[in-house]
């Protein structure tokens, strides 16, 4: 994915998504899991769908008179996501049997890679994804004297 579309992570998702204040999708390593996830364990059939839906996003974007997506100014990236958004929703509705739309594939990978992270689960969060402390070795007192 990062060959097809550059090394930049989109600025114009939403702000858990980028890279701002707290740190955003690109700190946590989401570019790199979506890669691993759509490389390695997508069926070839969902991983082409997947860089389809990349490539139509570039399309549009050089419709609006940019070259690529990444190439949009921020406030022309959310207008065309929010415009992705809601057709990817409108499919979803009109035919739930389909495959699942390519923005709605993304979304789903970015905030699941986010929220798994360090970042999301510890900085933004602030809780660990698996809570409390396990001591695999740990001993345990005697019950009663002398008890095992």
């Amino acid at each position: 994915i990062r060959q097809a579309q550059g090394s930049h992570p989109p600025q114009g998702l939403p702000a858990p998504l980028r890279s701002s204040p707290p740190p955003g999708a690109a700190a946590a390593g989401v570019p790199e899991f979506i890669d691993v996830i759509v490389g390695e364990w997508y069926h070839p059939d969902e991983r082409t769908q997947f860089m389809a839906g990349l490539a139509e996003l570039d399309q549009r974007s050089a419709a609006l008179g940019s070259g690529r997506f990444l190439d949009l100014d921020s406030g022309q990236q959310v207008a065309l996501l929010e415009t992705v958004e809601a057709e990817a929703f409108a499919a979803r509705k009109a035919d739930p049997k389909a495959p699942t739309p390519f923005w709605l594939r993304l979304k789903s990978l970015t905030v699941y890679g986010y929220y798994n992270s360090a970042v999301g689960s510890l900085q933004e969060l602030d809780r660990p994804a698996i809570p409390g402390r396990f001591d695999g070795c740990e001993h345990l007192p005697a019950a009663r004297p002398g008890g095992l």
